[in-house]
Order: structure tokens, then sequence, then C-alpha cells
């Protein structure tokens, strides 16, 4: 347990990210798990094992930054390996999954959209996810920033369509179910 609260608040999920470092077979943290450490142990995967069908089992932040209202939300992971091809690789979050919860928490490897007045609608989150999943956009921010980190101020330097453009290829996206890049290519075409 972190933080050392003994009556943490409990969360039903937990997104984490731990560090992928590769030990020793004979290292204390493999042989204290050997049910689960085979071929080359490494850190990464000791972690998410201890982590499942466990109770009790929180992280306790009053990290105010790390906490955010559950609202409809895009976010984009913060840092790429250079093999990746893609540099936007993002997901919809739509609190209307988690209705019991009031704030959900992130973790600083995640850059989130949001709205900042009011909270943004599914349709605009969706067509948001056409845009930043699109190989144009992905090409387009390679450009801006040639690193592997994707930083908020190239997400919010990009130029956007207007409000009824990015709403029609969400509305062309939420009929077609389906959410590949070559997919989001064709509406952006389209549109």
């Amino acid at each position: 347990m972190l933080g050392g609260n003994f009556e943490p608040k409990k969360y039903d999920f937990v997104i984490g990210n731990p560090p992928y470092v590769k030990i020793a077979k004979d290292a204390p943290e493999a042989t204290a798990m050997p049910g689960v450490c085979y071929g080359t142990p490494n850190l990464y995967f000791i972690f998410a094992a201890m982590g499942f069908q466990k109770e009790h089992e929180y992280v306790v932040t009053d990290q105010k930054g790390l906490m955010q209202d559950n609202r409809n939300y895009l976010f984009v992971k913060r840092f790429t390996a250079k093999e990746e091809r893609r540099r936007l690789k993002c997901g919809i979050y739509l609190s209307k999954k988690y209705p019991q919860d009031q704030k959900i928490s992130t973790q600083n490897k995640i850059n989130f959209v949001d709205g900042l007045i009011t909270e943004m609608s599914e349709c605009l989150v969706y067509g948001l996810y056409v845009i930043f999943n699109s190989t144009l956009y992905d090409e387009y921010y390679k450009i801006l920033n040639g690193s592997t980190q994707v930083n908020s101020t190239e997400i919010n330097a990009m130029p956007l369509p207007d409000l009824e453009s990015i709403q029609e290829v969400s509305r062309t996206l939420m009929k077609s179910k389906a959410m590949s890049e070559s997919k989001c290519n064709m509406i952006l075409h389209l549109h």
C-alpha cells in the first residue's frame, strides 16, 4: 500500500504502468513468485501478476493532478517506443460506463483531451478519435514533433475541423462500430 493511509478509499480499477526491467532468474523478485516467472523474468510482468483477484491493494494519492472528474475523455498515450509506427495512440473513455464513480485517476503517462467548460459529448469524443487515430494526423504530428513523447502543447497546436464536421465523422464511426486506423482514414477521406 502506498501513502500509508490505513483506511483508503476503495477503487474498482487501477490503470498502472510499471517499469519493464529484465531481472535474473535467481533474483529475489523472481524466486518469490515461481508460478509466475517463466523464461526471462521482468519486473513489469511480476508487477502485473501481483495485481490480479487480490483485495485491499490500492494506490493512495493526494495529488489532485492525478484525479479527474468522471467525464468523457479522449486518452492519448504520452510515450511511444522508437520502433512503433504511430505516435498518436488514443482511446475513448465514456463516463456512462462507470456511473457510480465521481472521480477517476490517470497517471502522467496519459494525456487526456477534455472539454474545459462543459463535458464533451460522446459524439465529440468519437469524432476526435477518428481525427487523432487517422494516418493524416499521425503524420502531421510527427512533423510537429520528432520525438517519441506526445506533448499537450503540440496536440493543442494541431488544427481541427469545425464542430459540425467532427460530429459528422463521429456519426459515421458510431454507425460502423469499426475503430481501426484504416476505417478512420476512410471516414476522414469521405468527409
